[in-house]
């Protein structure tokens, strides 16, 4: 009865040791994946933010914005630029 009973609490202690490297290990994989969703949290929320936004707002295309900015941003210097002055002062003299 002796023997039956010690193997039978090695096969016990067997399951056990196996049952908690599995949890362990699940609980690793818990520990990675809840990293990998917290270090992308604000990646993960800006997308779907702008995916929202996107579909249910009016948004300006914003190359189309920046051409027309660069354009009268041009236009406006050549407006105001002092012209040539082809005269130098040793000229002048």
């Amino acid at each position: 009865a002796n023997s039956s009973s010690s193997s039978s609490s090695s096969s016990s202690i067997e399951s056990q040791v196996s049952h908690r490297s599995t949890v362990q290990y699940s609980t690793i994989q818990a520990i990675i994946i809840m990293g990998i969703i917290r270090s992308c949290f604000s990646f993960i929320a800006g997308t779907v933010t702008g995916i929202y936004v996107a579909q249910n707002y009016k948004v300006p295309n914003v190359a189309k914005v920046a051409d027309t900015f660069l354009f009268m941003a041009k236009v406006t210097e050549e407006t105001y630029r002092k012209p040539k002055n082809n005269n130098n002062k040793d000229d002048d003299e």
